[in-house]
């Protein structure tokens, strides 16, 4: 559902629905998201990350995870999962494996 800018400024708000939910997103929310600086505040982050993203998602563009890469460690990785929702839920099972993997190689006592 593409934004609404005429409804977000009449009534400060905006109905989104998705899934057949109905949510009210405030006209805060939308500034808050486009406030969030990746290349600020990403690069504080030392230690590893995994972000694992569908590449069917149609909530969180694809994109925004690709270029918080280039502000991650070196160390950090990007899972795309093929066929997989916003939600992952028809990808369990890899996102369960790849993120026991994760914890195994970062969190394991050495």
């Amino acid at each position: 559902q593409k934004l609404n800018e005429q409804e977000l400024n009449e009534k400060g708000f905006m109905i989104y629905q998705k899934d057949g939910r109905e949510f009210k997103l405030p006209k805060k929310y939308f500034k808050e998201r486009e406030a969030i600086r990746q290349k600020e505040i990403l690069p504080k982050i030392k230690s590893p990350v995994l972000i694992i993203h569908g590449d069917k998602d149609n909530t969180v563009p694809l994109g925004q995870s690709k270029r918080a890469m280039q502000f991650l460690s070196k160390k950090s990785k990007l899972e795309i999962i093929k066929n997989g929702n916003h939600k992952l839920e028809n990808k369990l099972n890899v996102v369960i494996s790849k993120s026991i993997n994760w914890f195994k190689k970062y969190l394991a006592p050495k």
